[in-house]
């Protein structure tokens, strides 16, 4: 049983990162992780057909990133020209494909998308507009714009991608639109560099990165603590 200086409660990204700072100055450290892995939301799911990641997918923004310069640090970034080529491969026309394997018209399917951005950039300007949730606003907006309407005989169209801009919306700003006020929507710092960045081997190897630089017996996974009890 290692004795330490320091207890950090959980395994995820963050608690890694102290732990390997406190260690790196003389703190003798212990990680506990309730869960079977370590990682936290980053998790990668690894195959013969390839890998997928089932929680952090993206970095956005490169410069001052902690997370970018972790991967970049233990050599897990793909080269500047590979990643000119994952760009290009990955981001070309989306498609909709619906449960009956019909996709949903490329006109409908840019309208819709504008249209939902144009109200995005609304309420970045709108200050004023406090009196309901983001997703009320939106909504609004919708009917206002007849957006429906102009598209009667595929209204079920329309609102599967609105479904989904508002749940890509939600997995951007951390919480759904119907529970962000519209004066703090949007409102977040960006960095600058590279937007979209996917790490090339997964998430899961910048997890690995940093456990390997904290002693063998200093981390503990499936340990849940139940009780915490201060002396002084």
């Amino acid at each position: 049983e290692r004795s330490a200086n320091l207890v950090v409660v959980g395994g995820g990204i963050s608690g890694l990162s102290a732990a390997v700072k406190l260690h790196r100055h003389g703190l003798k450290v212990k990680v506990l992780e309730a869960s079977d892995q370590l990682g936290g939301r980053m998790r990668t799911v690894y195959s013969p057909s390839g890998m997928i990641e089932i929680g952090a997918q993206w970095m956005h923004g490169t410069v001052g990133n902690p997370v970018y310069d972790l991967a970049k640090e233990g050599g897990l970034m793909a080269e500047e020209e590979e990643w000119t080529q994952v760009q290009e491969d990955t981001f070309g026309r989306m498609r909709f494909v619906k449960e009956d394997g019909e996709e949903i018209r490329d006109d409908l399917l840019d309208d819709v998308m504008a249209t939902y951005d144009n109200f995005l950039e609304e309420l970045e300007r709108e200050d004023g507009v406090k009196s309901c949730s983001a997703e009320e606003y939106i909504q609004r907006r919708v009917e206002e714009e007849g957006l429906r309407a102009r598209y009667a005989k595929e209204e079920e169209d329309v609102e599967k991608v609105l479904h989904w801009k508002s749940r890509m919306q939600a997995n951007i700003d951390g919480a759904h639109p119907s529970s962000v006020s519209p004066s703090h929507f949007t409102k977040y710092n960006e960095l600058d560099g590279e937007r979209i960045l996917p790490v090339p081997c997964g998430y899961s190897r910048i997890i690995q990165s940093l456990a390997s630089l904290l002693p063998a017996d200093a981390v503990a996974t499936s340990t849940k603590i139940s009780k915490i009890s201060s002396y002084f």
